[in-house]
């Protein structure tokens, strides 16, 4: 039994690839022989360099663009990408709308490919909702289920090796996440968040995200997963609302 990930040579796109939790997804590609087209609106962010990388400033809002930063990838390494994992943490329900990709033209495969996957991350704001911030919460919902469910199906008609699928992670121990429980006056952040209802008692480890994307990346390793979201978060199980004396938490 052959238990390697089997992406070596295959070409990915990471949205959102400068963020803190993109960056880590993108070395666990690059570690797994990938080569990897990082896309992002921030060029500041383009710190890492490696002959397997190849950076894009564009503006994931705006289609033009992401159509031309495709095909930049496609050119800088002579190959269609197949894997898409799309990391970038922003809420676009204020965007206007791409055309829908059910309505967009397909070519037929020229090959049978492998390891074909869209792999996008949500939040457990999806999972369990953000008091005071529903909006918030309802589009993260609406991708990685609503969204997710949809194209499963069409993505198998498309190509029938093709899947889709979603991780929503609880609070992550990125630096940004640490510097706001140091900044947190009352203490209770970091226990609210990341421990009080979370099995594991401590935020969720990044590396660990980038572990689940090469998973469900690699068509060795998850060939029957799709249509589903992976709960990363150390087995949360809800939000606190109240403190003993009746004072909302948020």
């Amino acid at each position: 039994m052959d238990l390697g990930l089997g992406l070596q040579g295959d070409v990915v796109v990471v949205t959102g690839a400068g963020g803190q939790i993109g960056q880590v997804i993108v070395e666990a590609f690059l570690s797994a022989g990938c080569l990897v087209g990082g896309f992002d609106i921030d060029k500041s962010k383009f710190i890492k360099q490696h002959w397997n990388l190849f950076w894009v400033a564009v503006d994931t809002t705006d289609e033009v663009g992401m159509t031309a930063a495709w095909k930049s990838v496609e050119e800088r390494f002579n190959a269609t990408p197949t894997i898409c994992v799309c990391a970038a943490a922003v809420d676009l329900s204020f965007v206007e709308h791409h055309s829908s990709i059910t309505k967009m033209p397909t070519k037929t495969p020229k090959s049978k490919g492998k390891n074909i996957s869209l792999i996008i991350i949500g939040s457990e704001a999806g999972d369990f909702g953000v008091a005071g911030n529903p909006d918030y919460a309802a589009s993260k919902a609406a991708v990685q289920f609503g969204l997710v469910l949809s194209l499963a199906p069409d993505a198998a008609r498309v190509h029938p090796l093709a899947r889709v699928n979603s991780i929503s992670p609880g609070a992550v121990d990125t630096e940004r996440f640490r510097a706001e429980c140091t900044e947190d006056r009352s203490g209770t952040l970091k226990w609210i968040e990341s421990e009080a209802t979370v099995a594991q008692k401590k935020a969720v480890d990044v590396e660990g995200i980038a572990k689940m994307c090469l998973v469900l990346a690699s068509e060795k390793w998850s060939p029957s997963i799709t249509g589903q979201n992976v709960r990363l978060n150390g087995g949360k199980s809800g939000k606190f609302f109240w403190n003993q004396n009746g004072d909302a938490l948020w």
